[in-house]
């Protein structure tokens, strides 16, 4: 059994579909976070402290992705998954939109 359970916001899905033919892979690296995400992953700091970082291979470069632990609830919320050049700066929007939103 997991002890944590991985949800997505909307966008993390468009950030799925556009990995086309390694998206299968990516779901099931990023479905590892479900036992342990905190050794697997790294903390954030700066704007995107509270956040977590887990980095992972496909055929075609390094990916990462962002989520944040609700511990309360035992879920990884992904916030966005995506090639490791630029993510971070795509994280800190998409973190002021979900705050405005309540959702973080």
């Amino acid at each position: 059994m997991s002890d944590y359970s991985i949800e997505i916001i909307k966008s993390v899905k468009d950030d799925l579909k556009s990995l086309k033919h390694q998206k299968e892979k990516a779901i099931k690296k990023i479905i590892a976070l479900e036992n342990n995400p905190i050794e697997k992953s790294k903390s954030l700091s700066g704007t995107l402290k509270g956040l977590r970082s887990f980095n992972f291979s496909l055929n075609d470069g390094q990916y990462r992705a962002i989520f944040k632990i609700l511990e309360d609830n035992k879920i990884c919320l992904m916030i966005i998954i995506g090639s490791r050049q630029n993510i971070y700066l795509e994280a800190k929007r998409r973190v002021k939109i979900l705050k405005k939103q309540g959702l973080l």
